[in-house]
This record gives C-alpha cells, sequence and structure tokens, in this order.
C-alpha cells in the first residue's frame, strides 16, 4: 500500500506540472488520505506541499499559500521536507505581491538547505524561492548572488547527464531549472 501511495504522490505532481492539473491534484489528494490512513502524517504533508505546487503551478495561490503553510508545519521534524514546503509558501506569496512575507519562509528554507549542503528533491525549488523573494523585496544585489551560485550548482547537476537532449530536457523543461537559468542570465546582462 505504501510503495502504491508513493507512486501516487510522485504521478500528481507529474501529471499536474505535464498540464493535467485537476487530474493531477486528485491524485495527490488521494495519496495524501492514503498516508493518513496508514497513520504516515510525514508523507501526507509532502503531499500537501506538492499540492501547494500544483495550485502554484496553476495560479491558485491563496490554495497554494495554505497549503504550504500546513505542510511546513506538519513538517519541523524533516528539515529536507519542510525546506521544500518553506519554498512553496514562499514563491506563492511572491506570485501573490507580498515579498515581504515570503523573505522569512525563503531565509529559512535557504538556511536548511545550506546547513545541509544540498537537496535530494526541491534544491532549485528553493534556491528560486530564495531569489525570488530577494528581488521582491528589492534586495537585488542579493537575488543576483543567489542566482549565480543556483546556476552553478545546476551546471553541475545538469552535468551528470550524459544524454545531452536529456541534459537539455533537465535545463530547460523543469520549470524551477528555467526559471533559475532566466534569472542568471538577466543579472550578467
Amino acid at each position: 500500500a505504501r510503495v502504491a501511495s508513493t507512486a501516487r504522490q510522485n504521478l500528481g505532481l507529474a501529471l499536474a506540472l505535464g498540464g493535467d492539473r485537476d487530474r493531477g491534484a486528485d491524485i495527490e489528494r488521494r495519496a495524501a488520505a492514503e498516508f493518513l490512513a496508514q497513520a504516515d502524517s510525514h508523507m501526507a504533508a509532502v503531499c500537501q506541499t506538492y499540492l501547494a505546487q500544483i495550485h502554484f503551478y496553476g495560479g491558485e495561490l491563496t490554495l497554494a499559500e495554505s497549503g504550504a503553510v500546513t505542510a511546513a508545519a506538519a513538517l519541523t521534524a524533516n528539515p529536507p521536507s519542510r525546506a521544500l514546503a518553506l519554498a512553496a509558501l514562499a514563491r506563492s506569496r511572491v506570485a501573490r505581491g507580498d515579498g515581504a512575507a515570503a523573505l522569512a519562509p525563503a531565509r529559512d528554507a535557504y538556511a536548511i538547505l545550506e546547513s545541509l549542503g544540498g537537496l535530494d528533491e526541491g534544491e532549485m525549488h528553493v534556491r528560486l524561492a530564495q531569489c525570488e523573494a530577494l528581488a521582491a523585496a528589492g534586495r537585488h544585489d542579493e537575488a543576483r548572488a543567489v542566482a549565480a551560485v543556483a546556476a552553478a550548482r545546476l551546471g553541475q547537476l545538469a552535468a551528470r547527464l550524459d544524454d545531452p537532449a536529456l541534459r537539455a530536457s533537465f535545463l530547460e523543461r523543469v520549470p524551477e531549472n528555467a526559471a533559475i537559468l532566466a534569472l542568471a542570465a538577466a543579472t550578467t546582462s
């Protein structure tokens, strides 16, 4: 049951990012309910983070923010997962036009990332949230510095991919990666 729920958790986000947001959100909610039935509140909260991302990319910023708040509150014992939830919170606040309120969760997510030296999941999401929050708060020099570091890290990760088509897809089609590269390019021109 846990394997099936985990597969649904990942499938939901993949479908949503692939353009089928409604179906992806439905599958993500189902996975969250299954994890709760399995008494796995951590994975249910990770599903909440994924739902926040789905809502963010769907332009449903209030739902994205409330889901990210819920997830971050539930993930205090797991710093890597909490970082992703905090980044989702920061990005939703920036998109809503509240850059000042985005600074604290972005800073906290970035501090977790730096303390761990990286994240298995969501590293670029956290780096992008920090860039966006700093820029929205008018701290452009800091945002440029974070964008440069993020682009360099992204280059390191992309270099691990031997297939040029896969590498290009990783850099251009993953929304966070493409946004980081655009920010880094904009700050150097």
